[in-house]
């Protein structure tokens, strides 16, 4: 029975990679490098939580690598929780800067003291 499992796993029978996706140095073993969604995707070691610091840098990349005016916004962190501070030029950043955040690894809850700079200009509605 052995040689008939070894067998299916160079043939690529069995293991291989979920995703499509090998490392280079699995590339021709069929090693399954675990990439992909799965059933325990997202559930880390029982004791883990992110840094504070660490959550604080991935919301101000993520806010970085969009193309939002985000210039006038601070980023705290306490807790797990994410506090968006200071001015946007309009709704759709706000909304897009708090959906951002929300995205981030071991962030439990953001909460927003942002204004929105031209309310009136740039959402297209008025009063």
């Amino acid at each position: 029975m052995a040689e008939d499992l070894s067998s299916a796993y160079l043939r690529g029978g069995f293991g291989g990679s979920r995703s499509g996706y090998t490392s280079e140095a699995a590339r021709g073993t069929n090693i399954d490098i675990g990439l992909g969604p799965g059933r325990y995707a997202g559930v880390g070691p029982r004791n883990f939580h992110r840094s504070e610091e660490r959550i604080r840098e991935d919301v101000c990349e993520a806010l970085t690598v969009h193309d939002l005016d985000v210039s006038d916004l601070d980023v705290d962190v306490a807790e797990s929780e994410v506090t968006l501070s200071g001015s946007v030029p309009d709704r759709a950043t706000k909304r897009e800067a708090v959906e951002l955040a929300e995205s981030i690894p071991g962030v439990t809850d953001v909460h927003t003291h942002i204004h929105v700079r031209n309310r009136w200009h740039n959402d297209g509605g008025g009063r």
